[in-house]
């Protein structure tokens, strides 16, 4: 789906060796409950109890082409170190 939707991301991903699942499996594990500010968490479950994991992976993409350019710029160990505090 990332090599689908956000081409140049995945191939910058793919060329550092950074495994995304890893980084993300928080914001999936949780329904981005430690990766979203607190009043947003409600419109989010809105849109994943409706959508289900469909709502999950396009919410995920939305967040990710974001801070693509950003996350463009870094090398593998900055990517990981924004990821997993990106709120």
């Amino acid at each position: 789906l990332l090599e689908k939707e956000l081409p140049l991301l995945y191939s910058h991903f793919k060329n550092a060796s950074l495994q995304l699942e890893v980084l993300v499996s928080q914001w999936l594990l949780t329904l981005f409950a430690y990766s979203l500010p607190p009043n947003s968490i409600f419109k989010t479950w809105d849109l994943i109890f409706f959508d289900g994991w469909k709502g999950v992976f396009k919410l995920g993409i939305a967040r990710l082409k974001a801070v693509e350019s950003q996350l463009i710029s870094m090398e593998i160990e900055e990517m990981s170190k924004f990821l997993r505090g990106f709120r």
